[in-house]
């Protein structure tokens, strides 16, 4: 079983550090270590199939965890 965190912004201007910080806390307080961070900078226009989180959801498997902090 892996643990993802999947983190996205849609512009250069806006930072994934509050992102990052409010999940892996999450998953601290939960004791879900996260494995694996996923970063996606890329505009809410393109597909999801053509981002970062398309590319999470093949590989996934039975038993994974993808935490993000919205969708």
């Amino acid at each position: 079983m892996t643990n993802f965190a999947y983190l996205r912004v849609s512009t250069g201007g806006q930072d994934l550090n509050n992102q990052k910080l409010g999940v892996v806390d999450y998953a601290m307080s939960r004791s879900m270590p996260i494995t694996k961070i996923i970063e996606d900078k890329i505009s809410g226009k393109i597909d999801w199939r053509n981002r970062e989180i398309g590319k999470l959801l093949d590989k996934a498997v039975k038993g994974d965890v993808i935490l993000t902090s919205e969708i």
